[in-house]
């Protein structure tokens, strides 16, 4: 009878932050995309701060497929580590799914995004918080996660 591998709890930690940021941005992205006046979620149009955008139809857009859709394929990816099986570019971490990089990537872009969301909207909300808090888990426990590999590598060597 084979055993299945214990899984990390940074694999928990970092499951449960991509589930929370996509379920949210499909929310998110879906009202904004649905009424781009942002009046379904409560955005004012005059609380965007920049000529970039006349209404939220293209941050809608980029909430609903990088954010939500993007933060759920990954999701399933780390879990499943379908095809293609391509690892991550750098030595060390060869043996590692791309899907730990591609978290990593939307961790950093999530931090990203609610930056630039406080420097061009007078917009202001727990949620944002939660959001950013979420993406710090993300970058947090995705670097624990490789780092460990690294070690493990590395004692295995010795």
């Amino acid at each position: 009878m084979r055993t299945r591998p214990a899984r990390s709890a940074s694999l928990y930690v970092v499951s449960a932050s991509l589930a929370f940021l996509g379920l949210g941005a499909l929310y998110g992205g879906g009202s904004l995309l649905l009424a781009p006046d942002g009046h379904l979620i409560g955005l004012p149009l005059n609380g965007l701060h920049t000529p970039l955008f006349t209404d939220y139809l293209l941050p809608g857009l980029i909430l609903f497929l990088l954010f939500g859709a993007g933060s759920l394929a990954n999701l399933i990816a780390l879990w499943t580590r379908p095809w293609p099986t391509f690892s991550l570019p750098l030595p060390l971490l060869r043996q590692e799914h791309w899907s730990w990089g591609a978290a990593f990537g939307l961790g950093a872009a999530q931090l990203i995004w609610i930056f630039a969301q406080l420097l061009l909207t007078s917009f202001r909300a727990p949620l944002q918080l939660l959001c950013g808090g979420a993406g710090f888990l993300i970058v947090l426990f995705t670097l624990v996660y490789l780092l460990r590999q690294v070690t493990r590598h590395e004692w295995a060597r010795t």
